[in-house]
């Protein structure tokens, strides 16, 4: 599904206007105008959003920020390759790092290289523990 078909889908099943939908993205501490909803059912995006907009878009149609990120992937054309994140913060934090200050970005890749290290860690206690046979 496309990101107008998401947006026509969720606006059909709240039965609420744009600016009414984008009424709700403010009562959740987003900004995005009703006149913006419209103009995203109207005509094709040529670019991703910026994640500020993502997630008003998610608060305005009370989704996901994993739907509109694949109704904005499908209107694109892009295809996602799926990562295996336990975490879904840091799964929330890759995606949306767009607009995060170089400080900000570098954390989130240290958060990443420990999360890394214990994983691989992790995978090689239980591997010193398993049975040769059965490795």
């Amino acid at each position: 599904m496309n990101l107008a078909e998401l947006i026509e889908r969720q606006k059909a099943a709240s039965g609420l206007s744009y600016e009414d939908m984008a009424d709700r993205a403010r009562d959740r501490g987003q900004r995005i105008r009703g006149n913006i909803l419209w103009q995203l059912t109207r005509r094709e995006i040529a670019q991703h959003p910026k994640p500020d907009t993502i997630r008003a878009l998610a608060a305005a149609l009370d989704t996901t920020v994993r739907e509109v990120l694949d109704a904005v992937e499908e209107s694109l054309g892009l295809r996602r390759v799926d990562v295996e994140v336990a975490d879904p913060n840091i799964e929330a934090w890759i995606t949306l790092t767009g607009d995060r200050t170089p400080e900000e970005v570098a954390e989130l890749a240290e958060i990443l290289r420990q999360k890394v290290d214990e994983r691989m860690a992790e995978r090689a206690a239980a591997a010193k523990t398993q049975p040769a046979n059965e490795r």
